[in-house]
């Protein structure tokens, strides 16, 4: 095994949370103890940049010091005011911007992922569809097939949004961020 970081967000995108799923102790990876250093490098690409971030390194050591040797408490809320950081206190920020986001987890300064991870985030333009969604009534009345403008349009967008979620598994990160665009404008 290797570096291994699981990844959550909170519904109202406010907080990111990376949870470390190491083997601590085998494949490379040395025993929870042994870890001196360890940062997050973070970078991130919105619909409206045109390339990434600068990355923004952010040091995670005091939370390996705090769980004081329990794998399951190595959790690393990532918050954003301006940029990145990370919130031992959880006290929000704003939300964070979706799009793409590159992380680097590094120990020891020497062992990393073989490869940044990458994540759609998306959850602000998520709540948004779902607002939209829930204004559509459980019944609604449609006499010879008219077209339905507010329903179909609404439609339209979560049918959008599932054809970026399913982009994201062929890792298409300037065909997911063109359609976030579209996202973004028609929810507008």
């Amino acid at each position: 095994m290797a570096l291994v970081l699981d990844n959550a967000q909170t519904n109202d995108a406010k907080i990111l949370y990376l949870t470390d799923m190491s083997t601590w102790g085998t494949g490379g990876v040395p025993s929870l103890g042994s870890v001196t250093s360890a940062v997050l490098t973070v970078a991130y690409r919105t619909s409206t940049m045109e390339s990434f971030s600068d990355e923004v390194t952010i040091p995670v050591t005091d939370v390996f010091t705090a769980a004081n040797g329990d794998p399951s408490l190595l959790v690393f809320p990532i918050v954003f005011t301006n940029a990145p950081a990370l919130s031992t206190s959880l006290v929000k920020g704003n939300a964070l911007p979706d799009g793409i986001w590159k992380i680097q987890y590094t120990i020891n300064d020497t062992i990393t992922f073989e490869s940044p991870m990458d994540l759609l985030l998306d959850n602000v333009i998520r709540s948004i569809i779902y607002k939209k969604l829930a204004t559509i009534p459980m019944k609604y009345l449609c006499s010879n097939n008219f077209y339905t403008s507010k329903i179909d349009d609404i439609v339209t967008i979560k049918a959008l949004h599932w054809s970026m979620e399913a982009g994201a598994y062929v890792a298409q990160q300037s065909n997911l961020l063109d359609i976030l665009e579209t996202l973004q404008r028609q929810t507008a």
